[in-house]
């Protein structure tokens, strides 16, 4: 789950930034929505992580861990040069990778109930952000 939780905060990161940065025609539709995917994505993060410590797993959950999986994550995000629809497009990137992530952690054994209904939660938003960026990409 620390693995999702860092696509989580790479994501919040992204789109924070992308927010900031969309320009052109469609400026405000599209701060609008990177302001409300940023967050979504700040609150999924809290919530995952502080799932992965009550579970027991605080050693987990370090500055120096978050952070070098974070640049990790952001390896590749599109420059302040590109185009609005370069953002949308590593959006669905990290919006398809954290679908999969959702399914692996509900299917792992040791998954908790509460595990995956916050989990579920999370992937049914995620489902209806994929569709909103693959419209806007149409």
């Amino acid at each position: 789950m620390l693995k999702f939780a860092i696509l989580l905060r790479a994501m919040q990161i992204f789109t924070h930034s992308a927010h900031n940065l969309c320009k052109g025609a469609t400026f405000h539709e599209d701060h609008s929505f990177f302001g409300d995917v940023y967050g979504k994505a700040e609150g999924w993060y809290d919530s995952v992580v502080e799932r992965i410590i009550g579970l027991g797993y605080e050693e987990q959950v370090n500055l120096q861990s978050i952070l070098s999986g974070v640049v990790q994550e952001l390896n590749g995000a599109p420059s302040t040069d590109k185009s609005v629809t370069d953002f949308y497009l590593f959006l669905a990137l990290q919006l398809d990778e954290a679908n999969k992530m959702c399914s692996q952690i509900c299917k792992h054994p040791d998954a908790t109930e509460g595990t995956k209904q916050l989990i579920g939660g999370i992937a049914d938003e995620l489902e209806i952000l994929e569709y909103k960026v693959q419209r806007r990409l149409g």
